[in-house]
């Protein structure tokens, strides 16, 4: 019968005692408001926090195992926990009402799933979107709605025109209370190293894969991709480490992947392992890939689904990158 999770005791000299060395540079972190953000992590057994660094900054993990607290930072120390960890834990004690972790996520009500696969089948077709937002309005998401309206009639508009610039004062009071709430930024931003943009009020991420372990990540980043808020993502990937645990199965909740920035070569073969399941059974429905990954592409998508046997989503291709743009599919395969 399986233990349950390690309980922390939320006393200031219990985290002191765990690292005694640790414990006044601890402190001085919080002192100097080192530690600028905190979250549960997505697993629902710990917690995750970003500490200032004199250039960058510190991600750190402190999670409950079965018979200890696990705890994980990028800085340099070679003390564990280190200064950056015993920080995080001592302003949980501080802030019990950040001690909260992460729930099992509600399934979304009604056709979401459906509709939002509508969207990402269309990409250029507003009236999936503005379906799609009258759903949101009617369960309880009225500013997404919004965005979505808002951004679907700018794009119509020449970037002169009176009311283009109207809506762009609109979304620019809308946007920041919801990359906040959501935790774009600064989360999702600083967690990846990639640049997010809302477009037509979808997220299209633009960057380079870092590897990161999806247990440790902050909640609600991870959130991003399971309630569809993640369109697209153009990125390069240097050797297919981390896809697994991480961007692999996230890339199963966007629309669209475009690695044609440049060849991929020995990273496309776990490049297409990671994504097999988001290509059998997820919401990608676009993958765009250098001409010269073409054919290395085709081979082993087919190797892949040849093994698994699955039945592949209708318009799913691959799409050759010409220039290292990558060109979008022709309209019937959409």
């Amino acid at each position: 019968m399986p233990q349950p999770p390690f309980d922390v005791v939320w006393t200031a000299e219990y985290v002191r005692a765990l690292a005694p060395r640790a414990a006044p540079s601890a402190r001085k972190v919080l002192a100097q408001g080192g530690l600028q953000a905190v979250e549960p992590t997505a697993d629902g057994r710990g917690w995750w926090g970003e500490c200032r660094a004199p250039v960058g900054g510190y991600q750190v993990t402190v999670r409950r195992g079965w018979d200890r607290l696990n705890c994980r930072c990028d800085c340099p120390s070679p003390t564990a926990p280190c200064a950056h960890a015993l920080a995080l834990l001592l302003h949980l004690v501080e802030h019990p009402e950040l001690r909260a972790t992460a729930g099992a996520p509600e399934p979304p009500p009604g056709d979401f799933e459906a509709l939002l696969r509508a969207v990402f089948a269309s990409p250029d077709d507003d009236t999936p979107r503005l379906v799609f937002a009258d759903y949101l309005d009617e369960n309880g998401q009225p500013d997404r709605a919004t965005l979505i309206r808002l951004q679907c009639e700018q794009a119509r508009l020449r970037a002169n025109s009176n009311r283009y610039k109207e809506l762009a004062r609109l979304i620019g009071r809308l946007a920041p209370d919801i990359r906040k709430r959501t935790g774009v930024f600064p989360y999702a931003e600083r967690y990846t190293g990639m640049r997010y943009a809302f477009r037509r009020g979808f997220l299209h991420l633009i960057g380079r894969f870092k590897p990161f372990d999806l247990d440790t990540a902050p909640a609600r980043f991870v959130n991003l991709f399971r309630d569809g808020w993640v369109e697209s993502v153009r990125t390069t990937v240097a050797d297919g480490s981390g896809l697994a645990a991480g961007w692999g199965a996230l890339l199963a909740r966007v629309a669209e992947l475009d690695t044609s920035a440049r060849p991929h070569g020995n990273a496309m073969p776990a490049l297409i392992a990671a994504t097999a399941a988001a290509r059998a059974s997820g919401r990608l429905v676009r993958f765009t890939v250098h001409k010269q990954d073409q054919g290395l592409f085709n081979w082993l998508a087919l190797l892949r689904d040849y093994e698994r046997k699955p039945d592949p989503p209708a318009g799913l291709r691959a799409d050759r990158g010409e220039d290292g743009a990558g060109t979008p599919p022709p309209e019937a395969d959409r």
